[in-house]
């Protein structure tokens, strides 16, 4: 049985980015992360500790939202393994970062960084 736990679209305000004035002025990031649990069909969600709770999610996103990086696929990375750390039943963590205003010379709507990490790609 798989079971999913998304939040979607988190706002933060951060100062993730390669340049100077990314890391000064900062960004709008838009972030999706989803948690998926690979159960056996016996499995009995009697209780919060039987699923995954969200608000741990929210929580290790915000701590990491907090801090700078210069590379997005690095925010999204630390992330998933912060959360594999936290989260034991978790199987797939898949991590969606926006970013609202690229440094590009286009119009463009966002940059998007998406990760999908397995729990046995990383070891227990």
């Amino acid at each position: 049985m798989n079971y999913t736990v998304k939040l979607d679209k988190m706002y933060f305000r951060a100062n993730h980015g390669l340049y100077d004035f990314e890391k000064e002025q900062g960004n709008d990031f838009y972030l999706n992360v989803e948690v998926k649990l690979i159960l056996p069909s016996t499995h009995v969600f009697a209780n919060i500790d039987h699923t995954t709770n969200y608000e741990i999610i929210a929580a290790v996103c915000k701590k990491h939202m907090a801090e700078t990086y210069d590379l997005l696929e690095q925010v999204a990375h630390i992330i998933a393994l912060d959360l594999f750390q936290v989260l034991p039943l978790a199987g797939i963590i898949t991590v969606e970062i926006t970013k609202s205003k690229p440094p590009i010379d286009l119009n463009c709507e966002g940059s998007v960084v998406r990760l999908e990490l397995n729990r046995g790609e990383i070891g227990r």
